[in-house]
C-alpha cells in the first residue's frame, strides 16, 4: 500500500509549511488526485487519518481530495483535450496519444489554526 508512504509525505510538507510555529495545528490538507496517478483516494485517506493522528499538531486535520479524470490530445494532428484517452485519435486515427491531465497528484492547500 504505497498510499501509506503518500500520506506520510502530505503529512511531513503539511508539518513544514510553518517551521518553527509554536503551536502549530493544521485543519486541512488539500490535494488533487487523478484517476491515472495509480492512488486510491480512499486508501489514502485511511492511510492519512491514521498517520495523522500521531502528530500532535496534525490531529483532527481532514484530508480533501480532488479527483481529476483523464484527458488526452493528439500528438499527430494536435486534436483535443478528450476526456477519455481512446487507443486513437478521433480525429485522425493516430495512435500517437499523450495524456493531457488525470496523472495529477499534488497538495493545492494546507489551511493552518490561526
Amino acid at each position: 500500500m504505497h498510499e501509506a508512504g503518500i500520506a506520510q509525505e502530505i503529512i511531513r510538507a503539511a508539518l513544514s509549511a510553518a517551521p518553527g510555529r509554536e503551536g502549530l495545528r493544521i485543519l486541512r490538507v488539500n490535494v488533487v488526485v487523478g484517476s491515472l496517478s495509480s492512488v486510491d483516494p480512499s486508501s489514502l485517506r485511511f492511510a492519512f487519518e491514521v498517520l495523522s493522528a500521531e502528530s500532535e499538531a496534525m490531529r483532527g486535520a481532514e484530508l480533501e481530495i480532488e479527483e481529476t479524470r483523464p484527458s488526452c490530445a493528439c500528438k499527430a494532428c494536435g486534436a483535443g483535450p478528450f476526456e477519455s484517452v481512446p487507443f486513437s485519435c478521433p480525429a485522425c486515427g493516430s495512435a500517437d496519444m499523450a495524456v493531457t491531465g488525470g496523472d495529477d497528484l499534488l497538495i493545492e492547500s494546507i489551511e493552518v489554526a490561526d
